[in-house]
């Protein structure tokens, strides 16, 4: 890529620390150039967030929506200092040259085209940027990876966007119709009021392990959503069941809603069972709620976004309106 000292250049990056790694190389190849940086995840879990809208009754379910995004400033830093005061938006407007170099994969690519979505008027993506996908964070690999040239629309960026799009698409309206409806449900299981979210992959674990019907240790569990396999009649081979980060977070999340519980407080191994509360949860539901290859569809709907999108609204609609209409009955 081609950078000169009178360009104000910005690396946007998910973590601070990738840009502390990522800067200096970038500075030995162009010395002269101003640079910045965008940190996209500088607010836990990130500066782009679901605006989920509040207090929608279950006579709305199902509902169909576009995602609502609330917006939180970034990090900015001008070479290697922070910059608390500064705002994001304002420095990738006044710029010349915004370089993606977030993580090679869909959360990164998705971070990276909100910013852009957002800050620089670009929500149909026409727009083009230099983009780094090095594998690896040593100094060889990422110098490979600026002289290879690459931008946003001669990589794979786009088809890893809109994987990240049919994901949130499927997450924000699973959310919207979820809050409404298992809340109630949520309710007559025990869960305490600031607990009831069920997250979809959370539903498909409790599911099988109520399946299993045996104790497990939380790395035991962590392994079922690892090596998912689900039916074994979806045509994909691939699944991805959560992430390595959020494995864990979906263990917490049942253990916190009391759904999964250690029914033998002496055993060493600390294994865990679906609980009482639990079980009556998962009998509040219509057989059907239950799909343990739902990480193959959310898969191959993302490898052909957005025509897969009628698909997904179907299933939104099919899967909350059954479980709506069931409820109803209890």
């Amino acid at each position: 890529m081609q950078l000169n000292a009178d360009q104000t250049v910005v690396l946007v990056c998910e973590k601070s620390a990738q840009y502390k790694t990522i800067l200096p190389v970038f500075q030995s190849e162009y010395p002269g150039v101003r640079f910045h940086g965008v940190i996209t995840h500088s607010d836990v879990p990130h500066t782009f967030r679901q605006k989920l809208p509040r207090d929608m009754p279950i006579s709305s379910v199902p509902t169909i929506s576009d995602p609502v995004w609330e917006v939180k400033n970034q990090q900015v830093w001008r070479e290697e200092v922070f910059l608390p005061e500064a705002d994001a938006r304002e420095l990738l407007r006044r710029s010349d040259v915004v370089i993606c170099a977030t993580d090679p994969d869909r959360e990164g690519a998705h971070a990276f085209r909100n910013l852009t979505r957002h800050y620089l008027d670009d929500p149909d993506d026409r727009l083009q940027f230099p983009v780094i996908l090095p594998l690896a964070l040593d100094e060889d690999s990422i110098r490979m990876e600026i002289l290879a040239n690459r931008t946003t629309a001669g990589s794979r960026h786009g088809e890893v966007v809109a994987r990240g799009d049919a994901k949130r698409f499927f997450d924000y309206n699973w959310a919207i119709n979820a809050i409404p409806l298992f809340a109630p449900l949520l309710s007559k299981a025990g869960v305490p009021q600031g607990r009831r979210w069920m997250s979809k992959y959370a539903l498909q674990l409790l599911f099988e392990l109520a399946r299993r019907d045996q104790l497990m240790t939380e790395g035991d569990i962590i392994k079922l959503m690892r090596d998912w396999v689900g039916t074994g009649k979806h045509e994909s081979t691939y699944s991805e069941f959560g992430s390595p980060v959020s494995h864990g977070t979906i263990v917490q999340q049942l253990i916190d809603m009391g759904m999964i519980e250690r029914p033998e407080r002496g055993d060493r191994r600390k294994r865990y069972g679906v609980s009482g509360a639990g079980r009556v949860f998962l009998e509040l539901l219509h057989p059907r709620c239950r799909d343990a290859d739902l990480p193959f569809r959310i898969h191959d709907w993302g490898r052909t976004w957005p025509e897969s999108r009628p698909a997904v609204e179907t299933y939104i609609r099919t899967f909350f309106g059954r479980q709506r209409r069931y409820s109803a009955k209890l």
